[in-house]
């Protein structure tokens, strides 16, 4: 797929799909949510521990502020679309997860978006 088809389909999906799940709105609605959406689907895909304080050092500061990003998460809990656990290492980290609901939603739509580039 070109560059330009791609730019198109990814525009068109946005607009067209970003209702259709409130996982997805809810992570698509700015930058440090769509980029902490990713880095926790990936980091939970690959069975890895990802604490609130990797997600402070993978999401750069010119994006959002540990508070913003402390805020969405909290958020994200309250909703029911993340899961905030004690990790069992230490107990005064704690470990983020998405819900099952939400991490399969996510799931289908990274899905439907590699059957429609492929």
């Amino acid at each position: 797929m070109g560059s330009l088809k791609l730019a198109k389909y990814l525009y068109d999906e946005f607009l067209e799909h970003n209702g259709q799940s409130s996982t997805i709105e809810y992570f698509r609605r700015s930058p440090h949510a769509y980029l902490t959406m990713l880095l926790i689907f990936c980091f939970q895909k690959q069975n890895k521990d990802l604490s609130i304080s990797d997600i402070y050092k993978n999401i750069p500061d010119n994006v959002a502020s540990q508070l913003t990003i402390h805020n969405l998460i909290n958020d994200a809990v309250d909703a029911n679309y993340l899961i905030k656990e004690q990790m069992p290492k230490d107990s005064r980290s704690f470990k983020i997860t998405f819900s099952e609901e939400s991490l399969k939603s996510i799931e289908r739509w990274l899905d439907n978006i590699n059957k429609s580039i492929s």
